[in-house]
């Protein structure tokens, strides 16, 4: 008798055991937030207790790009306790603004109301870092979002067309900017943003190839004329893609950054 005891004692415990490790296993699970094809999502978890939510937006130029491209930033978030959400969104030329961000409006939502979290920060690179804070900088018009993070983002695209002459920012739009300026100003974070914007990060390469650093650095001017708080970092020796080759160390600064913003 004490020896079934024993085994049933040693049995339960194993199972106790195997729960326990199975809820620090982080969990991928695909669905979609919208009736087109691209409007997809994966979810990363460990548990289906509330979580803070983070929500990762891949570049790509707003023509190409896959939410597979911050698969293991979300995995190393999950691990460490959040809830991480990669985000495909339709892409340009066949759709153009402000279909990506009325996207990532559309996915937050879904993930909101669908998934139990205590708070949500939406972040992205390049192309993504603009959707990121496309949604931070218009607040009446998107769902609430605790704070926002850009990773060698595009945030003045009139500008920055003028500059390089990329095909890709004209065919975002649906037009050059003289044919369409006051396209290129509401899909312009540096010129749309208000004083309600949560907190926000914009971290960029110094030897950023694509993206110049001036783009970050003049909206983290006009957000902190606004009273906005702001934290810019430029990464010394780092390249466009350095934030996707990194990311360990990457989500260890959002983390950090995270739990900053979250401070009275």
């Amino acid at each position: 008798m004490a020896f079934r005891c024993q085994c049933i004692l040693t049995l339960a415990l194993w199972l106790l055991c195997i729960a326990g490790c199975a809820a620090g296993e982080v969990r991928m699970t695909t669905v979609s937030y919208g009736a087109d094809p691209e409007q997809k999502l994966d979810l990363f978890r460990t548990s289906d207790n509330p979580r803070p939510l983070v929500v990762l937006l891949h570049g790509g130029a707003w023509w190409g790009g896959s939410r597979q491209a911050f698969h293991e930033h979300a995995r190393l978030l999950a691990s460490e306790g959040f809830v991480a959400a990669t985000v495909d969104y339709r892409l340009a030329p066949r759709h153009t603004f402000p279909a990506a961000v009325d996207d990532v409006r559309a996915a937050i939502r879904w993930l909101v109301k669908n998934v139990k979290v205590t708070e949500v920060t939406v972040g992205g690179h390049s192309a993504g870092a603009h959707l990121a804070l496309m949604v931070a900088t218009t607040p009446k018009e998107s769902p609430k979002v605790q704070r926002a993070f850009g990773l060698a983002g595009i945030y003045e695209l009139a500008g920055y067309y003028t500059q390089t002459q990329y095909e890709f920012v004209p065919a975002f739009i649906g037009g050059l900017p003289s044919a369409a300026p006051e396209k290129y100003r509401a899909a312009s974070p540096t010129l749309i943003a208000v004083k309600e914007t949560p907190p926000v990060l914009l971290w960029h390469g110094a030897r950023d190839e694509g993206v110049p650093t001036t783009q970050s650095e003049r909206l983290a001017d006009r957000l902190r004329k606004l009273g906005v708080k702001t934290q810019l970092r430029i990464e010394k020796n780092a390249s466009h893609e350095w934030f996707l080759q990194n990311p360990g160390v990457t989500v260890a600064g959002i983390i950090r950054w995270i739990t900053g913003a979250s401070a009275p």
